[in-house]
């Protein structure tokens, strides 16, 4: 039964069709790289910005992670989309390395995950799926690990999508197990992406797991949004400033802080 409702919930999503990709032909965890030339540089700050990017149902959206992109050093990019197609546009827009990490593949063989950009050569990547799943379609959330160094200094990075419809036991879970995974990460860390941090209960859940990392928030200081999901934690750095991003072709808003290592 599981399986005919989760094929019925993806025949409803009205994605544009893309040529077929093999790594859909397993449900098995996937990831994929693009490599670029990295500059060199003596600089201690970096820019990063998060943003669930809503599977780039916008055909605005390409061309804005192209524009956001050019001031960021880590992009952090959350319901991000795969395809042959897909990747070619993200190519011309966004001169950066990238790894994308596969959550799920849509009937039309379009695979949704997260994608960390950077302007760094991305090192270790490895795809993290929650070992719940959302009810009704039956699909996992991921989060991507990855790391760089900057200046001599190894950089960790965790780039995640929460679970969300359930109880919020599933979504404890999850945070559980990245904290483990994160608890053996020496040295600075950034842990950014959409937590689905609907309610109070939530948001108070990840702010204990969090702070058993010594990881700190980076808050914004002009909040506008009715909802917070989107968080950044850090660890090892000194925040210079947080801000929202004022881009529409999203359900949200992204979120960009500048930081600079300790």
């Amino acid at each position: 039964m599981k399986q005919i409702i989760f094929i019925f919930f993806l025949n409803t999503i009205g994605i544009n069709s893309f040529a077929f990709s093999p790594v859909c032909g397993a449900f098995a965890s996937a990831q994929f790289s693009h490599s670029y030339s990295v500059v060199p540089t003596h600089s201690s700050q970096l820019s990063l910005v998060t943003w669930n990017t809503h599977k780039l149902k916008d055909p605005d959206t390409i061309k804005a992670i192209g524009r956001i992109g050019t001031s960021a050093d880590l992009l952090f990019l959350q319901e991000a989309m795969y395809s042959d197609q897909w990747q070619t546009a993200l190519i011309e827009e966004l001169p950066m390395n990238f790894v994308f990490y596969k959550s799920f593949c849509f009937l039309n063989h379009e695979i949704t995950g997260v994608m960390t950009a950077s302007r760094f050569s991305l090192l270790n990547s490895q795809a993290l799926r929650s070992g719940d799943r959302e009810p009704i379609s039956y699909t996992h959330k991921v989060a991507g690990y990855s790391s760089f160094y900057l200046n001599g200094t190894l950089i960790h990075l965790i780039n995640i999508h929460s679970l969300n419809f359930n109880d919020g036991r599933p979504f404890e879970h999850q945070i559980d197990f990245l904290v483990e995974f994160a608890s053996h990460l020496n040295g600075p860390l950034i842990w950014a992406g959409d937590f689905n941090t609907w309610n109070n209960l939530r948001i108070d859940y990840l702010l204990a797991q969090t702070k058993k990392l010594n990881l700190i928030e980076l808050l914004p200081d002009n909040e506008v949004r009715n909802r917070i999901l989107d968080h950044i934690f850090v660890r090892g750095f000194k925040i210079i400033r947080t801000e929202i991003v004022n881009e529409t072709s999203s359900d949200h808003f992204p979120l960009r802080a500048t930081i600079e290592l300790n």
